[in-house]
């Protein structure tokens, strides 16, 4: 409304002449963004359109499934559908539990348990209809989510490597973007201006004004995720390379995708911490991505603190000498962050699972969904048992992780599930 008020049609006219003139990605943005506050009708958007006719937005086609995050109100409603459909097949139901599983899928498309749902759908059909069927349920989901933990539990079940479809082409990027806002440019320019001068701190603190709209294009995302990973602006990133998963961008499954996808910052600190213990450095990577996508300044609303995000009262327990300002030193909190999640696999009798949820959710919440969880089953309907959301997707993330710091650093491809899952013979050992 004061751009209407303040600014007459004829000067924004005479703006559209002078970018008409010398046309760079600022004016156009400018006169873009000015053309979507006012209708199509008013005189200010005619006066600059006459002045200068803005060449059409690109459209970018992306995948038809859109988004898969729900939308779903009430106590999410596609996730009671779950669970229902999850309690048919733990009792054995599974011809009802594939109708389940298949009418959730119909009737909310853009759930966010859809690749959770397509596998144990896949799962239900091998039971009750046969192999040769659900091979190919599983095919389609490996092929459509081979970065997911559901895409690494399909590949165990088609035995095609989850990393035959990462191609070692460099995914195009593209640094111009018409549809820029002008603080957006602005933002941008500082940042590819202190990167240059290796002023990384600074390039990630204008980085973080960005946020990925529908109306940038697919390079120019991979350029931003570029910018970001050199900046070490993980968080960012993460966001990005989500946006372009979602998009469906073939870039990210790359070669060089992997490399943005999986930073492996920290790892001598790592390594020198575990040195000692029976805790493997990959699986502390895993772990630290994501718990603070590297960050070693995190602060969590609820008080944890670091790239281990280790509460005060957990780091004090685990070492009543540390000093709680020092928790933010990369070095100190690994350290405790290691001493801490050994203790949990020794609680746990070396059951990764069961240690990744108790360092989420507490001990105490572990032990409960333990003695809860029927004993006839694995590991996969064990994590599906988790109560939590966030801890049942913290386990399968970090294991998902951890298959891929494997391949990057040993080239192992093949997903070992047992690697996560020796139960314990006894119950929890209280207090250890």
């Amino acid at each position: 409304a004061g751009i209407t008020i303040l600014i007459k049609p004829e000067v924004l006219g005479h703006y559209a002449q002078s970018c008409k003139k010398k046309e760079t990605p600022f004016c156009v943005s400018w006169l873009r963004k000015l053309t979507t506050i006012f209708s199509r009708q008013h005189a200010a958007t005619q006066a600059i359109l006459e002045a200068f006719p803005l060449p059409p937005e690109k459209h970018h086609s992306y995948r038809s499934q859109g988004r898969f995050s729900s939308t779903y109100k009430s106590q999410d409603l596609d996730s009671i559908a779950f669970e229902s459909a999850m309690k048919l097949y733990l009792e054995d139901k599974f011809k009802e539990a594939s109708k389940a599983f298949e009418q959730l899928l119909s009737d909310y498309p853009r759930t966010a348990f859809r690749g959770r749902a397509r596998y144990w759908m896949a799962q239900a059909v091998a039971h009750s209809e046969g192999n040769e069927k659900a091979h190919k349920l599983f095919l389609d989901l490996q092929q459509e989510f081979p970065l997911t933990y559901y895409g690494l539990l399909a590949s165990r079940e088609t035995g095609i490597p989850v990393d035959s479809s990462i191609n070692a082409n460099l995914p195009l990027a593209e640094d111009k973007e018409p549809s820029l806002l002008p603080q957006e440019l602005f933002h941008l320019k500082r940042a590819e201006n202190f990167i240059a001068e290796k002023a990384n701190e600074l390039a990630a603190f204008e980085l973080r004004e960005f946020r990925p709209r529908d109306s940038l294009s697919n390079n120019f995302l991979v350029y931003l995720a570029m910018l970001t990973h050199k900046a070490r602006c993980y968080s960012l990133l993460f966001t990005v390379l989500g946006e372009l998963i979602q998009r469906g961008s073939e870039g990210v499954l790359s070669a060089y995708g992997l490399h943005l996808i999986f930073p492996t910052d920290y790892f001598d600190i790592i390594s020198k911490s575990t040195d000692a213990s029976q805790l493997e450095p990959l699986l502390v990577m895993s772990l630290i991505k994501q718990e603070s996508s590297f960050d070693k300044t995190a602060n969590s609303p609820a008080g944890a603190m670091g790239l281990m995000q280790i509460m005060p009262f957990t780091a004090l327990d685990t070492d009543p000498k540390v000093v709680l300002s020092e928790l933010l030193d990369a070095n100190e909190n690994i350290r405790v962050g290691v001493k801490y999640f050994n203790k949990l696999l020794n609680r746990y009798k070396g059951n990764i699972v069961y240690a990744l949820g108790a360092y989420n959710a507490g001990p105490t919440t572990m032990d409960r969904w333990i003695k809860a969880a029927p004993s006839k089953h694995g590991m996969a309907e064990f994590i599906e048992s988790i109560t939590y959301r966030e801890t049942r997707e913290y386990v399968a993330s970090i294991i998902r992780n951890h298959f891929w710091y494997s391949r990057q650093f040993k080239g192992v491809g093949t997903f070992d599930i047992n690697y996560f899952w020796k139960t314990p013979t006894t119950e929890p050992v209280k207090g250890t």
